[in-house]
């Protein structure tokens, strides 16, 4: 997506993808972002990975975008590599309503979603350490 940040790093051993979202998006840049996701994540289906997506920016989620979020957010749940995911919004309110709905919707963990980096960061360290312990 233009105007977005998509970066991969790493967090306690794990890959770190994280993603600015940008103010708005059209679907075809909603659609090559998530071909873009879906080739990272299966370029290495064994390297554990979380991802951290800022939305403090995004005007809307569109019912549409509403939808690739929750399919998005579903497959992650079941793809073995994953550790966890995390969703912070700042004050916008819409924003985070439409994202406590798909983490809803995709049985996924509702405190995953904050309002700070420091606190979805907390929240990914905090996976992981978890992950690790049941791991040993």
């Amino acid at each position: 997506m233009p105007n977005s940040g998509f970066q991969v790093s790493t967090l306690l051993g794990c890959r770190l993808v994280e993603v600015t979202w940008p103010q708005r998006r059209n679907a075809a840049e909603v659609r090559d972002f998530v071909f873009t996701l879906y080739d990272l994540w299966d370029s290495e289906p064994d390297v554990p990975s979380v991802a951290l997506n800022d939305l403090r920016a995004v005007e809307a989620i569109t019912a549409d975008e509403f939808e690739i979020m929750r399919v998005i957010l579903a497959r992650m749940r079941v793809q073995a590599s994953f550790v966890a995911g995390a969703f912070y919004v700042g004050d916008n309110e819409p924003v985070r309503s439409a994202v406590a709905r798909a983490l809803e919707v995709a049985k996924r963990p509702g405190e995953s979603l904050c309002r700070t980096r420091g606190e979805a960061v907390a929240y990914l360290r905090n996976a992981i350490a978890v992950r690790g312990k049941a791991v040993e």
